[in-house]
This record gives structure tokens, C-alpha cells and sequence, in this order.
């Protein structure tokens, strides 16, 4: 099992995603104090990793109908 330690990041919801990774609750806290002080109104989130998922099962299949190789793409 591969252990992972949790990081936060800002979001709010009508800036799109976050841009910057923070290593503690309470560097991300912080940051987003600073933003809604700088815009009023706004509600800024602090979101925390629980967790990652990862395919490890990824195939290949090539269509029963047989295509050609000479696709220009």
C-alpha cells in the first residue's frame, strides 16, 4: 500500500480550479482568509486530500471489423 500525506488546496467555486497545493491545514486556512479579505462576498473553500484512485488495469482492444492501417491520422 502506498502512503501518502494529506495536502489542501483553496477553491472557490466560481474561479475554477485551485492552482496551488498547500502542505498544512493551516497554511491553506490562512490563504483563504487572505483571499476573502481581498473579495468580499466570495466564499472561499478549503478542500483536503482523502484519498487517490488509480487504474492499474488499462487495455488495449482493436475492433473485430478489422480497419485498415492507412488511417491519415
Amino acid at each position: 500500500m502506498n502512503h501518502q500525506k494529506t495536502w489542501f488546496v483553496v477553491w472557490q467555486p466560481e474561479s475554477g480550479a485551485p492552482r496551488f497545493r498547500h502542505e498544512t491545514k493551516a497554511s491553506a486556512k490562512q490563504e483563504a482568509r487572505r483571499l476573502a479579505g481581498i473579495h468580499p462576498g466570495k466564499k472561499f473553500h478549503v478542500l483536503a486530500l482523502i484519498g487517490t484512485a488509480i487504474a492499474d488495469n488499462v487495455q488495449w482492444s482493436e475492433p473485430e471489423c478489422g480497419h485498415d492501417d492507412d488511417i491519415p491520422f
